[in-house]
């Protein structure tokens, strides 16, 4: 799927430079040279949010699995020493070392196929980060998905493309998420289904107690202003 729109990534999710100065602002009022801070950014896609923090300073690693993103992602690296990509299961983080903090945006999480993956992630995150190191993570929300059974995106058009995406629940514990990626100079549509596991925001809560963390917030005001992306999206923050 993921192959389809990684030339396109960029435009169709820019990221948020907020987020980067966030995390330099934080660790600037502890006086924490961000040199000294290493971060994991996983589902990294094709770089931009990992690019961004390494710009502050930040060492900063990239996992994600699809190829055709990494090759990206490795192409923006410009002799860089503190950012890295590579190809690996976020299942196998381990791997890697500890870290400071560790991202998981753009609703990776629900790729993992079920509960159990979902909980062994968490515990391995919780398992890598030093003491008081932040885990932040996005996640549709799936509660609004199961009960509408059925979620379209704002289709986003530039230039170049147009492209739409829906959400589609099924069957238990399986959502459908279908996109479909018009190239307007090749005059070609592209579509592609994978199917995603549910969690909601009462299970998210629960796994991350289980994992071991106990500072578990919701970010900026998603559930609050209620607009479309946000409605539809829900932002976490736990602290080792």
């Amino acid at each position: 799927m993921y192959d389809i729109i990684a030339k396109n990534y960029s435009e169709i999710f820019p990221v948020d430079n907020g987020f980067s100065e966030s995390i330099y602002k934080y660790y600037q009022e502890k006086n924490i040279k961000p040199q000294n801070i290493r971060i994991l950014d996983v589902g990294c896609a094709v770089g931009d949010l990992s690019l961004k923090l390494s710009g502050y300073g930040f060492d900063i690693v990239g996992i994600d699995l699809s190829e055709s993103m990494l090759s990206i992602a490795k192409s923006k690296i410009c002799g860089q020493s503190n950012l890295k990509f590579e190809k690996l299961n976020m299942l196998d983080i381990q791997k890697l070392g500890k870290f400071d903090i560790v991202i998981c945006f753009g609703n990776t999480v629900s790729h993992l196929k079920n509960e159990k993956e979902i909980e062994d992630f968490f515990i391995a995150v919780y398992n890598i980060l030093n003491a008081d190191g932040i885990f932040y993570f996005e996640a549709l929300n799936y509660g609004e998905i199961l009960n509408e059974k059925t979620a379209y995106f704002p289709v986003i058009e530039t230039e170049n493309f147009i492209f739409n995406r829906s959400y589609n629940y099924y069957k238990k514990n399986i959502v459908s998420f279908e996109i479909k990626f018009k190239d307007k100079k090749l005059n070609k549509t592209y579509s592609d289904l994978i199917n995603l596991f549910p969690i909601t925001k009462e299970m998210i809560l629960n796994l991350l107690k289980r994992a071991g963390f106990s500072k578990i917030k919701y970010i900026a005001n998603n559930i609050e202003k209620k607009t479309f992306m946000e409605e539809f999206n829900i932002n976490y923050e736990a602290i080792k």
